[in-house]
């Protein structure tokens, strides 16, 4: 190759490495260019999430502070001396009041921002929903200790009714448990302070405890909406001091039960199939439990339903006047009295409210599972009464004064 070749060559290969080098500039300068509209693209984006998210902050610390300004009206009451049993199920330390059953729960000031929101956002419509789940116990006072012991035999020696608990002391007062298929038959008592609107009887159906639909604090921002007067503390609401709906021989109230609900519901499940059973059975009655806790200690009952009874089907109420029967319709609403005396509990209890002499808790019907086997039963016991329509009334006398109906009607 010749020397003006070899430039020549030298010449071509330093002009095309020239264009490479061109050629690579551009190639990255693009590459820059484009990562600069990503990276631009990505800052903006992430700025506007950020954005959006304080946004968002604001928005909900504001509506937080409005829930707490509604929320506040309804559920700060002040502590009243009213605690629940704690030898077995409940959680407080005192004595319950003649109102109130023996079982704790959740504390009503532990209103989480959850609630805090549905507060807020049902206050405008508190009276379109319901108050109640169900209704667990319906206690019955006494006279005295010892007609407190003979109720407790009577319903479970005489009526075959499962033991929810067994008679626990707590001052003066004694109290005990019966599982009647749907719901707590709790005798106690006495309350010799409390102004009955009767006082000659040695034993009557006096307490409605229901379990809240929600929440405790749900249902007493319901109670506030339908102006129903009541007292709350963390487990309990007394409706006592609305005189238009409670007093002479009947309260109301609500309770949450909290841990020991999960507790509770085994009780019941275990006592449900014992009642069921159609041949002699073993179940298993708590003897000892602190503060809702898991129980440790169980008594074995040997158990057979002689009587028959399934659960309770229907509770009578009675009320004093129009302005009594009025404040039934907003407690119970936006359920409706059907032929303006029936509420419909659940699917398997009514509540018959009928006109009275007093406010009280009349009577109570069992469903059986034939009456005329409750008939047999009845009569060998001494405990027939007579026919009343299509029911069989027990004995009063036998029944310590209780009304108690029995029927095999659905």
């Amino acid at each position: 190759m010749g020397q003006g070749s070899f430039k020549t060559e030298l010449t071509i290969r330093t002009i095309a490495r020239a264009g490479r080098l061109k050629m690579i500039h551009r190639i990255i300068l693009a590459t820059d260019i484009k990562e600069y509209y990503n990276l631009k693209m990505h800052l903006m984006i992430k700025f506007l999430k950020y954005f959006s998210l304080i946004l968002l902050g604001l928005t909900m610390l504001f509506q937080t502070n409005l829930a707490q300004e509604a929320v506040s009206k309804v559920v700060l009451y002040p502590q009243t001396p009213q605690g629940g049993l704690s030898k077995y199920l409940s959680i407080n330390k005192s004595p319950p009041s003649p109102s109130r059953s023996r079982f704790g729960g959740a504390r009503l000031g532990d209103l989480g921002v959850a609630d805090q929101k549905r507060a807020f956002e049902t206050a405008s419509v508190t009276k379109t929903v319901s108050l109640f789940s169900g209704l667990h116990t319906l206690s019955i006072h006494v006279r005295d200790t010892i007609t407190h012991d003979s109720v407790f035999h009577f319903l479970i020696d005489k009526l075959k009714l499962p033991v929810y608990y067994y008679p626990v002391a707590s001052g003066k007062r004694k109290y005990a448990g019966i599982y009647a298929g749907n719901l707590v038959l709790e005798p106690c008592g006495p309350y010799t302070n409390y102004l009955y609107g009767t006082n000659n009887f040695r034993a009557i159906f006096f307490g409605l405890t229901f379990e809240p639909f929600e929440s405790l604090s749900l249902t007493a921002m319901g109670l506030t909406g339908r102006k129903i007067n009541h007292q709350a503390d963390d487990t309990y609401i007394n409706l006592q001091k609305d005189t238009a709906l409670c007093g002479d021989n009947i309260t109301i109230g609500f309770m949450d039960r909290g841990p020991a609900k999960t507790i509770d519901k085994r009780i019941m499940d275990s006592l449900r199939y014992a009642l069921n059973a159609d041949k002699e059975k073993k179940y298993k009655v708590i003897s000892d439990r602190i503060n809702g806790e898991m129980p440790t200690n169980y008594t074995s009952v040997n158990y057979y339903n002689e009587s028959g009874i399934e659960y309770v089907k229907e509770i009578c109420i009675g009320y004093r006047d129009n302005s009594n029967l009025q404040k039934w319709k907003e407690l119970i609403s936006p359920f409706e009295l059907i032929n303006d005396e029936i509420w419909k509990v659940s699917n398997i209890l009514d509540f018959h409210i009928i006109k009275s002499n007093i406010k009280e808790v009349q009577s109570i019907t069992f469903k059986v599972k034939s009456l005329e086997r409750a008939k047999r039963y009845l009569i060998k016991n001494n405990l027939f009464g007579s026919f009343v329509g299509d029911k069989i009334q027990l004995d009063k006398a036998q029944a310590f004064g209780l009304s108690i109906y029995l029927t095999d009607e659905d």
